[in-house]
């Protein structure tokens, strides 16, 4: 059941950080609302800046984005299920790898998104189907669909580079979970 109390989450299920919050919500038991298509991103576009999701709403009525600062601001009003490490060095690790995936896995996640067209065609309607929370059929699909695979593939060289550094990107994720794995 849904109470006035709660907080809300505003995002998407293409973004990894909305997902990275939806996650550390549930963990933590934190007691929220998710909120999606037109409704997060109208949220997005007039409560913060900048304009990002996930946006989360306090129930004071704020909205505040920024995982990692959502994430920092939560351990401490909350003390059950803590994601914090209580041993520093551990705790140095964890916000040394949560920031290398914010900061650079992001490259070739949204590499990986956007390189081929078959991707650029499935994950622009994959957002637009979000968006219009399924309604394929509406007038304007086709449109936004086409308008944020270009927004989106516009954005490729800024951030994962020129196409002569994508093996190099890619294999910086793979050589990440490799890592990951044995450690």
């Amino acid at each position: 059941m849904i109470t006035a109390d709660q907080y809300k989450l505003y995002g998407f299920l293409m973004s990894p950080y909305s997902m990275k919050m939806r996650a550390y919500l549930r963990y933590r038991r934190i007691p929220f609302q998710w909120v999606t298509g037109e409704a997060a991103n109208t949220i997005a576009m007039t409560e913060v800046e900048p304009y990002m999701v996930p946006v989360l709403g306090y129930p004071d009525g704020s909205y505040v984005n920024d995982s990692t600062h959502l994430i920092d601001d939560l351990e401490s009003r909350y003390s059950d299920r803590s994601t914090t490490a209580e041993n520093e060095a551990d705790a140095f690790l964890a916000l040394l790898i949560e920031d290398y995936a914010d900061e650079w896995l992001l490259a070739p996640l949204f590499l990986y998104r956007w390189e081929t067209e078959a991707d650029q065609t499935h994950n622009a309607q994959w957002i637009i189907y979000e968006y219009f929370r399924g309604n394929i059929g509406h007038e304007q699909f086709d449109a936004m669909t086409e308008l944020w695979r270009t927004r989106q593939t516009g954005m490729l060289k800024a951030v994962s580079g020129e196409p002569a550094s994508y093996d190099m990107v890619k294999a910086s994720l793979h050589d990440f979970l490799a890592i990951m794995e044995r450690a």
